[in-house]
């Protein structure tokens, strides 16, 4: 007799049927249920609680830092679900689409492929490709508040020279200094500037950070905005506390630079500071007594300086 060929088996609608159903009970519809939940939680704390303090308090250092990490955290994880989502919705069309051109001419599947499979795999393609882009942003956050907290932690140490400091100073929508340190010594305005240091495998040459009046020179990279931001804060600081004092006010723009090796390239009469944490403390206690006769009960230019700030 002649031989047989067996065909590809076609399943039927109760097949096709079961597979949705459990793409959507067990995969889909929890992630989905999820997302609602998490988007109503944020609703709810943002609208029925609320600090219990009502006074206002100093904010700790890094504060606009820490607000951006839980953003971001929460940003990243939006982006994930929907990927997740999305991408399993994607693998029910593409099961779908294959199992019919068992069924029905080559042009229909590949008009579904076209409809169905592409459009939701961009999507959560696009959706990961955001959480990714949210993490790179999450680490170097959190390398920044890693930096402030470093430099705060000197700072306390520099309290027995009767100096103040006020941590994460907010100016504008997207702009704060990172610390103000005031005391009879002076009123320090400090820009916070954290590095990642090259690993045994990149370094070709020692964790050292070079600079000249404008720019800080990295292994790795230039940076051409801290030293002109210390700057401009250290001139908004006086001109504010000039305003709030009725006196004139100098201020001492620093950047400080956790964890390096600071290294200038060229001596000029330019009043800013570049240095590691390390001597931030012995800079600060060496300082000249810009009020001599400051007194501490609160009637000194210093301690109005901290009452405005």
């Amino acid at each position: 007799g002649g031989q047989k060929f067996m065909s590809e088996p076609t399943p039927g609608p109760w097949a096709n049927a079961s597979v949705w159903i459990a793409g959507l009970v067990g995969f889909a519809v929890p992630v989905f249920t999820l997302m609602c939940f998490v988007s109503w939680q944020r609703r709810q704390d943002a609208e029925r609680f609320k600090a219990p303090q009502d006074e206002k308090l100093l904010r700790p250092p890094g504060y606009s830092l820490s607000l951006r990490e839980d953003k971001l955290m929460d940003d990243m994880l939006d982006h994930l679900m929907q990927s997740c989502l999305a991408g399993a919705f994607a693998g029910l069309f593409l099961r779908h689409v294959w199992l019919n051109t068992w069924q029905g001419p080559l042009l229909v599947a590949v008009m579904m492929f076209a409809i169905s499979v592409i459009p939701v795999t961009g999507f959560a393609i696009h959706q990961w490709r955001k959480a990714w882009r949210k993490r790179e942003e999450l680490r170097r956050v959190r390398l920044g508040l890693r930096g402030e907290q470093a430099v705060a932690e000197t700072l306390t140490e520099v309290a027995e020279f009767t100096y103040r400091a006020f941590h994460d100073l907010p100016r504008g929508k997207d702009w704060n200094i990172d610390h103000v340190v005031v005391g009879p010594r002076g009123i320090h305005v400090i820009e916070t500037k954290t590095q990642r240091k090259l690993t045994n495998a990149e370094r070709d040459q020692p964790n050292r950070v070079r600079h000249d009046d404008k720019t800080l020179y990295f292994p790795n990279g230039e940076d051409r905005n801290a030293i002109p931001q210390a700057r401009r804060n250290a001139k908004w600081v006086a001109e504010f506390l000039e305003k709030k004092t009725g006196e004139p006010v100098a201020t001492q723009p620093l950047v400080v630079i956790p964890g390096w090796y600071v290294e200038r390239l060229e001596k000029s009469g330019d009043s800013l500071g570049v240095m590691t944490t390390k001597y931030l403390k012995k800079y600060l206690a060496n300082q000249p007594m810009s009020w001599p006769n400051h007194s501490g009960d609160g009637s000194s230019l210093p301690w109005r300086s901290c009452a405005a700030m």
